[in-house]
């Protein structure tokens, strides 16, 4: 056994993108359309820069040949060419070629890549003939403008625009308005003013199949212009530089390409089945040197020291020898390995070892990958992975690929069942999987990942089909893996244990590929560790949902900041994520994100703290019930995947009671784990933390019953109110004693703000307990704005909730100062005058007109104290109250209500003296100062005098 190879990234030189990992899906996607509009990847546009990566094959040679003698006169090329390909098969590359050889000429003579082939030719001169293109996928069947006022909406439209510009249409201006072929001597007219002139039409199946929706007399568009290119190969071959060069898909007979129908395209093979001359421009081994072109600079042309080029060549060829030496030498790989032909194909297909050609060559059999894109890019990201890694193997191997590697992996997964991750998860890329723990067995196994290169290996040829893969046979891994740094007996080895050890790497007839047919348990197992964390969190999330009623709490799922949360009037059950819990290390965390909710709604102050109920789960709990839920989606993802299992009866019998008990496994873990209930706190205690016991496993209630019955059992949830509760001074305390009325409007907010009331279902409790309470005498419904000027609307009469408002205007005053009020109002009706007093909580009250001391105002406190009430003579009052202080804007809101307006709806006299100062780095827009703020100080003070502005 030979060692005598160097490291494949010191002998070439990948491209400057590759070299940085800057690998996109664009630059191996060419576009005809991008070329035309000078856009997109510069490799493909720019002449220069696309020959630099272009290796002309031999039948693109020879195609270009014919293009240019024809175009120039230099040859006798055929007038009609039609490229076709197998799908993916370099088609948009030939014909970006044949435009830049055309379009480009001079640049392209010029071009080192092409100058020797003119030469040979004895061509001195490039086309001077213009180029028409039309991409059939890009352009619709739509007008399109070309320049003001001139619009083209058909194909010959477009090509006698450029053709031969604005006179060149005016040629055919009428049929491509009428949308009408235009007949063969106006075709003539076109080509002999043009002077000739490349034509190529792209994708013209997908074109027609659309153009068959547009009706022209009584034909369609699609009808036109099968007409219009029958026309037009016919008459191209009567001009001496006139080439039409055309893409038609190659079919089997049931495969479409793009849009085209099967129809469509065997109609337009007819047409130009007459004429033309089929060109492939990519057969054979020349796809190894299309892809070293494109994915490496060519050979010699990254160094001009001429010794560093020898030793290079020097260096690749020992290489090469050290591998053939070494294939003859094993008994293992395929005897085809070990032929002359073999050994001359690691010239071609360097720095790749032809294995890996051949094995992606049969992945790209795959319809999901488009072969000849999909295939660079593959290998380009194989590349810009192992130069990261400063790779040290001689050739690259099948083996060499890392499936760690996200993009390449993803590029793979693609070509099969996404269930395969849970495979490779298993038994390649996972922390302890079975490749990497086996590798560890020696440390020629850990350098060079014997068993995990096997592994990927096999799963390559599982790309070719999914799980109706032929597989690999153990030489065919053998081959792929081999180098001559590896003893003999190693690979055999390893074979044999994946075969014997590995969880997802089936073997049917001695071949090798992926598939999922261990044991139940194993699989079960398997699957638990293929479901990530990411995965349990999301389905966790959903099986929460499952177990919340959408009322009477509006479920809110983990939010992820306060700001996720409305500060809105309904009752909400906030359940808190699975990482924010109550327990010794979570506890302070949790308790301040709760809070931060409890407070804030995304950066205003919350006002409705009192509709918020947070339901919080037990830290000890709460990794029992991700690893249900793994298990749960365990047993579901082989439940899906069964087929692929080959589950024998017994087994889905077993696999269905491991599901359903996992169901339910998962159910009561959620509600042992979510037990504590919080709120807002009151007496001091900013928060409220019970915890509600773990329910019988039996039960039958949901997450959001259990909340409901544990607050109703705590008396912070009501469902009904009694009426002496809105007037008795200490319990709820929402209607102080020295207040004489209390405002509808304000009272619902009151329990949606203090968090020292219970939380009622909604308004309709308020409603009821007001129909109650009105009904027994206990207070009056009146309408007004303050106690003094209240009119009594219902007082011990029947009423119906749908009569009562809780809005501006209405109000409550005690059944005392309702009978006084009834007593002024028969007094007056009788004609008399009403000059006495009564008694208003224990205090006489004289009405004072214009006075709002008895207007009402907001439960004194959310803590649970409330102020005295008015007493003797003996009691202390303050009579005056004065206060500076600097606002944030952010707090305006509660600054108003708690003080501002408390203390202007009790004082006779109020002064508020209002400084603003305001400034905006970028400026304040003219729309809110002129149309918002100063016509505010108009409206009020009729004049905007006050407001100073500094423009500076």
């Amino acid at each position: 056994m030979t060692t005598t190879t160097t490291p494949w990234r010191n002998v070439v030189t990948p491209h400057d993108n590759i070299k940085q990992g800057k690998v996109k899906q664009s630059d191996f996607a060419a576009s005809l359309a991008d070329v035309l509009n000078s856009s997109g990847n510069p490799d493909y546009f720019d002449p220069v820069r696309f020959f630099n990566r272009t290796f002309l094959t031999g039948g693109l040679r020879q195609l270009a040949g014919e293009v240019v003698g024809r175009l120039t006169g230099q040859g006798d090329g055929d007038a009609v060419m039609q490229i076709q390909t197998p799908f993916g098969g370099g088609k948009t590359h030939t014909l970006i070629t044949l435009y830049h050889l055309v379009k480009n000429g001079r640049a392209c003579f010029d071009h080192p890549a092409l100058k020797e082939y003119w030469f040979e030719r004895g061509w001195k001169t490039p086309p001077a003939v213009p180029v028409a293109a039309f991409d059939g996928n890009q352009i619709g069947v739509g007008a399109v403008e070309l320049e003001p006022g001139l619009s083209v909406q058909t194909m010959w439209g477009h090509l006698a625009w450029q053709l031969a510009g604005k006179a060149g249409y005016e040629l055919v201006r009428n049929f491509d308005a009428d949308r009408v072929s235009p007949d063969g001597n106006d075709i003539d007219k076109l080509l002999k003013f043009s002077k000739g002139g490349l034509i190529i039409l792209d994708e013209v199946a997908n074109y027609v199949e659309t153009a068959a929706a547009v009706s022209v007399a009584d034909s369609t568009l699609a009808a036109q212009t099968r007409t219009f290119l029958q026309r037009l190969t016919t008459r191209a071959g009567q001009h001496e530089r006139v080439i039409v060069v055309a893409t038609l898909p190659r079919s089997d007979g049931t495969q479409t390409h793009g849009t085209a129908s099967l129809q469509v395209l065997q109609a337009l093979q007819e047409v130009f089945g007459r004429v033309q001359k089929v060109r492939e421009p990519v057969q054979g081994d020349e796809v190894h040197e299309i892809i070293r072109r494109r994915l490496f600079v060519p050979f010699g042309q990254d160094t001009d020291d001429k010794g560093t080029r020898t030793k290079k060549a020097n260096n690749q060829d020992a290489t090469i020898q050290a591998y053939i030496a070494d294939l003859k030498a094993r008994p293992q790989i395929p005897e085809s390995a070990k032929e002359r032909d073999y050994a001359e194909r690691f010239k071609k297909s360097y720095p790749f070892h032809p294995s890996l050609l051949d094995i992606l060559n049969l992945v790209g059999a795959n319809p999901k990958l488009q072969r000849t894109r999909g295939v660079l890019r593959v290998l380009a990201l194989l590349v810009a992975d192992l130069l990261k890694k400063s790779h040290n193997g001689g050739l690259i191997q099948a083996s060499d690929i890392d499936l760690t590697h996200e993009e390449l992996r993803s590029e793979l997964l693609e070509l099969v069942d996404r269930e395969f991750r849970s495979a490779l998860e298993a038994d390649i890329i996972g922390a302890t999987a079975n490749a990497p723990e086996l590798d560890k067995q020696s440390p020629l196994m850990t350098q060079w990942h014997v068993a995990a290169g096997l592994a990927t290996t096999t799963f390559l040829f599982t790309c070719e089909a999914g799980n109706g893969s032929r597989g690999a046979t153990p030489a065919e891994l053998h081959l792929a893996s081999a180098r001559p740094e590896i003893d003999f007996g190693t690979i055999p080895g390893v074979v044999l244990q994946m075969k014997e050890r590995f969880h997802f790497i089936n073997t049917e007839g001695e071949r090798f590929r992926f598939s999922t047919t261990p044991n139940l348990n194993r699989i079960l197992l398997d699957a638990k560790n293929g479901v990530d964390d990411e995965q349990v969190r999301e389905r966790l999330g959903a099986e929460l949902r499952k177990l919340l009623s959408a009322a009477p709490l509006s479920p809110y799922v983990w939010p992820e900041s306060s700001g996720d949360i409305a500060d809105s009037a309904s009752n909400k059950l906030v359940v808190m994520p699975p990482e924010r819990t109550l327990g010794v290390a979570n506890r302070a965390e949790t308790q301040a994100a709760v809070l931060d909710i409890l407070n804030k709604s995304g950066t205003a102050t919350r006002t409705r703290r009192n509709t918020l109920v947070f339901l919080i789960a037990d830290e000890s709990e709460v990794a029992a019930l991700k690893e249900r839920v793994r298990g749960l989606l365990a047993t579901e993802n082989v439940d899906t995947n069964r087929e692929r299992h080959n589950l024998s009866k017994t087994q889905i019998t077993q696999l269905q009671t491991e599901k359903a008990n996992s169901s339910k496994g998962v159910r009561q873990q959620i509600l042992r784990a979510y037990r504590h209930a919080a709120w807002g706190g009151s007496n001091g205690d900013p928060l409220k933390i019970l915890d509600m016991g773990q329910p019988p496993a039996t039960t039958d209630q949901n997450l959001t019953d259990l909340v409901v019955a544990f607050l109703k059992d705590k008396q912070k949830y009501l469902e009904q109110i009694a009426p002496i509760l809105l007037v008795h001074p200490r319990k709820l305390q929402v209607w102080p004693e020295e207040e004489a009325a209390l405002s509808l409007k304000a009272l619902p907010n009151y329990f949606r703000q203090f968090t020292h009331l219970p939380i009622l279902k909604d308004d309709d409790v308020l409603k009821q307990s007001i129909v109650e309470g009105v009904s027994m005498g206990t207070f009056a419904l009146c309408e007004g704005a303050t106690a003094a000027d209240a009119k009594v609307v219902h007082y011990k009469d029947k009423i119906a909730a749908t009569g009562v408002s809780l809005e501006d205007g209405h109000l409550l005053i005690r059944g005392a100062l309702a009978e006084q009020k009834l007593v002024e109002q028969k007094a007056k009706d009788a004609g008399g005058t009403f000059i006495g007093t009564g008694p208003i909580g224990g205090v006489t009250v004289v009405a004072q007109p214009g006075g709002t001391s008895n207007g009402g105002t907001a439960p004194v406190g959310a803590t649970g104290t409330s102020a005295k009430p008015v007493g003797g003579a003996k009691d202390k009052k303050a009579r005056r109250v004065s206060l500076d202080a600097e606002v944030p804007f952010t707090d305006f809101h509660t600054f108003y209500t708690g003080i501002i307006n408390a203390l202007g709806r009790n004082a006779d006299n109020i002064k508020i003296v209002v400084r603003v100062e305001a400034s905006a780095e970028n400026g304040f827009s003219p729309t809110v100062i002129e149309d918002t703020v100063k016509e505010t100080l108009f409206n009020l003070f009729r004049s905007d005098d006050l407001l100073k502005i500094d423009e500076e």
